[in-house]
């Protein structure tokens, strides 16, 4: 696994490429330099980013990849044509597996791609906001003409909507014809809700997911659904899902968001218990390892968050804007759970405002290990020596150089034994600390 948030030429020229068997690249596409590269070895790849172009590419210069996974793919149909020679030239006959995880690209540049794979067995796709991919025939059809060997199909196709009339709930039932489950058993279930519509075979195959605001949820009456998000270990449950009614539970929940991510403002106060004795009905929060208090998620009162610790015996993990940690502080029966159990904290937007603020939180923080959050540079070396048990601190406030190089001067006088990296972006840093409490 290469874990570099940039894989450069001069990394590629010192990896024995010609050796691997399995290349993980997480944080970015491939690189240019790529293509003069030879993967004869290659039997499984993952990277995060690629277009079909450069699956030509790879595709010429790889002769045994059975598994491939891309996180993001994307093209506009009008840059390549159908009959263009490279989609002919360059098969991945040896791929058995492909798994994109995120596809904003066009029905039939999908179908480009796929031709390119006609021994492909087992296939995943997550796609997002193309409207055209919701053709059951189309995918029957191509199917039974390009991919004569697929076994197993799991996707899950996603589509923004002005309102549900917007949505022709025949085009969701046509992947419950004889083909699709009788002939193949994938089944299907969908979501509509007044702004978005999901369809996704069972099980739904991604472990995130996130609960769509007053969305009804149309069952396949032909399978048992109890097991539908056994996968899903993220969910997100934004502050105006519909409780009356509950149509979902999720049994493996580890990390629960509270509030959307797609919200930036604060416009509807939650009432405290009938939201709680809602999660509790669809997840069990003794499961919850991590907890995450987005933006637009308003309460009234501490309550429901002390409820949830109390609850949540594994919750060793928060995120959380700085301005409502700083409203649990004034609670203290909220701020011993704060310090018996939470080792890893990501806090937006901090403003110390005086020196109380700032020893408050380093009291109800005393145990903390990692930390993520946005501070003054100057701030930075207060933070490791009032916090006698954090192992790890990661600082993305936009510092300049000559600020990175101050706080290296000034945490070297602590006299720790710490390691120190950046990372950069135009003219700002993020810094990421390491430090050996044995």
């Amino acid at each position: 696994m290469v874990a570099r948030h940039q894989l450069s030429d001069d990394v590629i020229s010192h990896l024995p490429i010609s050796q691997l068997q399995t290349l993980v690249i997480p944080f970015q596409s491939l690189p240019k330099s790529i293509s003069n590269v030879q993967f004869s070895s290659i039997t499984y790849l993952s990277i995060y980013e690629c277009n079909l172009d450069e699956l030509f590419v790879l595709f010429n210069n790889e002769s045994k990849l059975n598994y491939l996974k891309i996180q993001c793919f994307s093209l506009n149909i009008k840059y390549i044509r159908r009959d263009d020679a490279r989609c002919f030239n360059n098969s991945a006959n040896t791929l058995r597996t492909l798994h994109i995880n995120e596809n904003c690209s066009h029905l039939n540049c999908l179908f480009m791609l796929l031709e390119l794979t006609p021994n492909l067995e087992n296939l995943i796709i997550s796609s997002n906001y193309e409207l055209s991919v919701i053709n059951a025939f189309q995918w029957q059809n191509f199917i039974t003409s390009s991919l004569s060997h697929l076994k197993n199909f799991k996707f899950i196709f996603y589509v923004d909507i002005g309102s549900e009339s917007d949505i022709n709930e025949q085009s969701f039932e046509e992947f419950q014809n004889d083909f699709w489950c009788n002939e193949h058993h994938w089944y299907t279930e969908y979501i509509i809700s007044e702004s978005s519509a999901l369809i996704y075979t069972i099980p739904y195959c991604l472990d995130v997911f996130e609960l769509p605001p007053n969305g009804n949820r149309y069952y396949n009456q032909s399978i048992n659904h109890v097991k539908t998000f056994n996968n899903v270990k993220d969910l997100t449950v934004p502050h105006r899902t519909r409780m009356k009614n509950c149509q979902y539970y999720f049994s493996n929940i580890q990390s629960l968001s509270l509030g959307s991510p797609h919200e930036s403002y604060r416009n509807y106060a939650v009432d405290n218990f009938s939201h709680l004795n809602y999660l509790q009905t669809i997840i069990n929060l003794s499961n919850i390892k991590h907890l995450t208090v987005l933006y637009d998620f308003c309460f009234r009162t501490t309550d429901i968050f002390k409820e949830i610790f109390k609850s949540a015996t594994q919750l060793t993990s928060l995120t959380i804007k700085f301005s409502d940690l700083f409203v649990w502080f004034k609670d203290d029966e909220l701020c011993k759970y704060l310090n018996k159990s939470i080792r890893k904290l990501e806090i937006t937007y901090v403003s110390f405002h005086n020196s109380d603020e700032f020893g408050q939180f380093c009291k109800t923080f005393v145990n903390i290990e990692h930390l993520k959050c946005s501070i003054s540079h100057l701030k930075t070396p207060w933070l490791i020596k009032h916090l006698p048990k954090l192992t790890y601190l990661e600082n993305y406030e936009q510092n300049s150089k000559d600020e990175i190089c101050s706080i290296k001067k000034e945490i070297e006088k602590l006299g720790l034994d710490i390691s120190a990296e950046f990372s950069s972006e135009d003219y700002y840093f993020d810094l990421y600390i390491w430090i050996n409490r044995i």
